[in-house]
This record gives structure tokens, C-alpha cells and sequence, in this order.
């Protein structure tokens, strides 16, 4: 069984990749561009949101609010 999200090592991804994926069992899969999730985005191309060193839990949750 595979598990419900995957995240693009170094974030190489191509629609053969994410194809794959959702043949598997995955739900979702995240890129390493940046941005935050949408309804309409593709669940196999997601972008992220980063927490910088340093950055405190509280500035992250501003971030992504």
C-alpha cells in the first residue's frame, strides 16, 4: 500500500511521475515551489509554504493562515 502524500525528491517531477503516483494509492504530492494550496490546483503538483531557520512557529502559522 502506498502512503497518502509524496514529496518530489528535489522537487524533479514530471506528469509521468505524478501519473504514477496516483495509479499507486497517493493523494497528494508536493513540489518544492513556492506558494499555498488552492481547490483548484492539481493534488499531485502542490506547491509549499517554507519555515526559514530560525523563524518562529508562530511567524509560519501567519504564513499560512
Amino acid at each position: 500500500m502506498a502512503g497518502i502524500v509524496f514529496c518530489y525528491p528535489f522537487g524533479h517531477y514530471n506528469q509521468t511521475a505524478s501519473q504514477v503516483l496516483e495509479e499507486v494509492g497517493f493523494k497528494l504530492a508536493l513540489t518544492t515551489n513556492p506558494g499555498r494550496v488552492k481547490p483548484s490546483m492539481n493534488p499531485f503538483t502542490l506547491p509549499r509554504v517554507r519555515m526559514s531557520r530560525g523563524q518562529s512557529l508562530n511567524g509560519f502559522m501567519d504564513m499560512v493562515r
